[in-house]
């Protein structure tokens, strides 16, 4: 498992510059609900669009913008997440002041190799390690 970076907050709290986004299409494990390869194709243009836009606005600002993506397609969890509760479920509240998490998210750190058990702090070490993952940032 990777471990988290002591650093994990250091994480930029400005929109600028170089931003990296992890998008993680996750798919249930022998659920009713299938992306298919269309559907993906969708969605992550549909991210891409979004970015875009925001781009758009930075140059009217005179700010530099950019985007790089890591892409996970069909990420296996045992929940069927689009059937899910829409609202994420409480839990006591960590290190970082978070106080709620979806079913899925211990299934997205185990794909990506982290500790599943990390929480938020496995999430926050995964958006840390973009940074070195991408070849924008490396």
């Amino acid at each position: 498992m990777k471990s988290v970076p002591s650093d994990l907050l250091f994480t930029s709290q400005y929109l600028s510059d170089d931003i990296a986004i992890g998008i993680l299409l996750m798919e249930s494990e022998g659920g009713s609900e299938n992306w298919t390869h269309d559907a993906e194709d969708d969605a992550i243009a549909d991210i891409a669009e979004g970015a875009d836009w925001l781009c758009e606005q930075s140059e009217n600002r005179d700010v530099r913008l950019t985007f790089t993506y890591d892409i996970h397609r069909s990420v296996p969890t045992p929940y069927e997440p689009i059937n899910g509760n829409p609202m994420p479920k409480p839990l006591v509240a960590c290190c970082l002041g978070i106080a709620w998490e979806f079913d899925w998210m211990a299934s997205a750190m185990i794909h990506l190799g982290y500790n599943p058990l990390g929480g938020w702090e496995s999430i926050y070490g995964y958006a840390r390690d973009l940074i070195v993952i991408l070849p924008r940032f490396g």
